[in-house]
């Protein structure tokens, strides 16, 4: 089940959680394979609130850099992101945003 989600996450353009989930989690939000290694593609973290992530936090340090946008309207979002081309969503945390 661990290993879907990671294919799941590689399937994506970007990946979203909200501003809680990242504060309480501090995820990586890559895709991984079995043994830990990064997939080839990842996808770009996304964090919607208004709260913005810290200077050590995790995400400022995954391979496809990071889009925090400041906000809670996931319709602005959803526009914002299309703008940038993506196109797949994959909604991973948060029950706000959820």
């Amino acid at each position: 089940a661990r290993q879907r989600v990671h294919e799941q996450r590689a399937a994506h353009d970007a990946i979203a959680v909200g501003t809680g989930t990242m504060l309480a989690d501090d995820p990586t939000l890559t895709a991984r394979g079995d043994g830990g290694e990064l997939l080839p593609h990842q996808p770009i973290p996304v964090v919607f609130g208004t709260t913005p992530v810290p200077a050590d936090a995790r995400l400022r340090q995954h391979p496809a850099g990071l889009i925090e946008l400041g906000h809670r309207d996931l319709d602005a979002g959803l526009e914002q992101l299309a703008e940038r081309g993506i196109r797949r969503l994959y909604v991973e945390g948060g029950p706000t945003l959820a």
